[in-house]
Parts: C-alpha cells; structure tokens; sequence
C-alpha cells in the first residue's frame, strides 16, 4: 500500500478537528472524495480507511485515534503547525484561575464563555474550538454538558505552550500534505450546509443529483460506470476510458431530457424527444444542450469536447466505423483516454448546474 494515502487521511481526520471543532470527523464517502482528490483510485482509498478508520465520533463520521494527539505533548513541532498554542495557553490561564479560585475539584468553565472571552482577546474562534477539543482527545481536559475542566484535579497546571515552545523549535515535523488536505476539507465541511452539491466532484455530485430529480433507481448503474471508469487506464484501455466516459455523457443528458420534457422546463423540447429515450441519439441531446444561449446547458467549447468525443466513441459501432473510414483508422493515443475522462467531467458538471438552475428557476 502507498503509505502516502494512508498520511493524507490521517491529515484529514485531524484536520477535521481544527475546521468543524465542535462537531469533527469525517464520513466515509467525504474520505473517499479525499483520496480522489489526491488521484488515488477505490480499491487503494479503501484499503488505507481500514487502516486509518476505526474511531467513531458523532453520527456516522469518524475522527483521529487517540494516538494522533501525542504530539501535544511530545515536545515536538509540526510544519505547518495546526494548533495554536498560545490559544491552548489561554484556555489553560483561564482553568487555573479557577483552580486558585476555589480549588482544584470545583475549578470548571463553561466552554461557550471561555471561547467567548478568548475571542474577545482576540484569538481567532475555530483555533480556540479546536485547541479544546484537541486536549480533550488527548484526555488532558474532559468536557461533559460542555463544562470543560481539566482531566486531573492536581493543582495550576503548568502551560502546555509554554512547556513545548522550545523544543518545538528544534524538532519539527514537515506535514507536505496538510495546507492542501485542509483546503479539501474546509471546502467539503462548508457543502454540508452551504446548499452546493454534497461532492465537488461531479461524477460523485450527479449520483446524489439523481436522487433529487426522482431517477433514484438508476445511481447503481451510474456508480459502477463511474467506478469502471476510475479504474480504466488510459494508457493500456484508452477505448474503455472513451467508451465509458460517452457513457456517462449520454446518461448524464439522458436524465436530463427526460426531467426536463416531465416538467417541461428549457431544454430538450423539440420533436427529437418525443418518443421513448431508448431512440434518442448522442449527438441530438448535445445539439439541445447547446441551444438557448445563455440559458443552455453548454458552452461551445464543452460542446465542441462533447462532439469529439461521441464521434471517437462510434469505433465501437464497426458499420458506421467501416462506412465512415474504410481504410482504417489509427490506434487510440492515451491522451484521447485522458481528454475523454476530462470531457466527461466537464459535460457533467454542465448538467449539474444546469439541474440546479432550473429547479430554482
């Protein structure tokens, strides 16, 4: 197993805890999107989760094991470095006020308070959030009814920032993928609430936009074509990689014709698709799918992409094929594979947004 895909979940676990603080973790498929993201294919994400996923936090999302926090008190630095130590250090002041205050069993703060008051001296409210969650993980703090107290009632507490700040200095640790895990990970915590599609990825986004315009029995088909093609190489199956991304292209407008002549909305009303979608043709749901101007679903360029690309897909029908150049055509190139996938994703997301203008409309 690549170790490198088992590093970035780990890193996105971890980031998780310092972007949505009060709610960490990640779900299954938001790990897998992760690991697409990094090129990584199904079968090598899914091998490494089995590694990185058994600790469960709230609801189906899973967060950091344990061991992942010792490196709060190691003494040892990370590049870059997530938490904010003199956040910790504030929270731990605040604790050992309360500790002098009425001793070291009573001493407890209210957490929404103390984040309040950090805030209103200036530390930034996700670093404050995240600093205590990751001592609680680490079971030097523990929080119940979100009253935090620390883990040991053993008097003042020495600062962990200002126990750790010299050592970090000289031990640290290069993390070379978190600035970009945490960019992912930021955006996929923000989708969950922010009304845009679930996935970034428009393969995976059009699976859940199926459900949503009422085509819910087709995702199977759709996710093992997808699948199929994540797993074409371009470069030995670049025909497999053409054939399958038209696929997705077709299916992708299909559904799309279909919804739209049911509510009878923009595109797709002409003649063309009167009938049953099993006597549409590729190239006249791509026709309709550039008309309207600004309203239509593609631009001239995603069409352009398109037209190439279901005429390269007509080597699998050999009559059109032996008709169309009878003295043969040339080998598939692995960019064709490439430019295939690449075209597919665009054509797809086109639909997507497309999909979601009209039902706003």
């Amino acid at each position: 197993m690549d170790r490198a895909i088992v590093q970035i979940l780990d890193e996105a676990l971890m980031c998780s805890v310092f972007v949505n603080p009060r709610d960490p973790g990640l779900s299954y498929q938001e790990i897998l999107e992760i690991g697409s993201r990094f090129d990584f294919m199904a079968g090598e994400i899914s091998d490494a989760a089995r590694e990185v996923l058994d600790n469960y936090g709230k609801g189906d999302k899973f967060i950091p094991k344990p061991h992942a926090f010792m490196f709060l008190t190691s003494g040892v630095g990370e590049d870059p470095d997530l938490i904010n130590y003199d956040a910790v250090d504030f929270v731990y002041k605040e604790l050992n006020h309360q500790v002098r205050a009425v001793g070291a069993n009573q001493a407890k703060l209210d957490r929404n308070v103390i984040v309040e008051k950090g805030v209103q001296a200036g530390f930034d409210r996700n670093e404050l959030e995240g600093a205590i969650t990751c001592y609680i993980y680490n079971n030097s703090l523990k929080e119940k009814d979100e009253i935090i107290r620390f883990s040991y009632g053993s008097g003042v507490v020495p600062l962990p920032g200002e126990q750790s700040r010299q050592t970090r200095r000289r031990h640290s640790i290069k993390k070379i993928h978190r600035e970009k895990v945490l960019g992912i990970v930021r955006d996929i915590v923000a989708r969950r609430t922010d009304g845009r599609a679930h996935r970034s990825e428009p393969f995976e986004a059009f699976a859940d936009k199926l459900e949503q315009i009422g085509f819910k029995p087709f995702r199977i088909w759709w996710t093992q074509t997808v699948t199929e093609l994540r797993s074409a190489d371009p470069n030995s199956a670049p025909l497999s990689c053409v054939v399958l991304s038209a696929a997705l292209v077709e299916g992708s407008l299909t559904f799309a014709a279909r919804y739209a002549r049911t509510r009878q909305i923009g595109a797709f009303q002409s003649s063309d698709f009167e009938g049953e979608p099993r006597g549409w043709k590729a190239e006249k749901l791509i026709d309709s799918a550039s008309r309207g101007g600004t309203a239509s679903i593609f631009s001239p360029q995603i069409k352009a992409r398109a037209e190439h690309l279901n005429r390269v897909r007509q080597r699998v029908h050999v009559g059109r094929l032996l008709s169309d150049n009878p003295g043969g055509v040339p080998d598939l190139r692995p960019e064709e594979g490439r430019d295939a996938k690449a075209t597919a994703e665009q054509v797809v997301r086109a639909v997507i947004d497309w999909l979601d203008r009209a039902s706003t409309a």
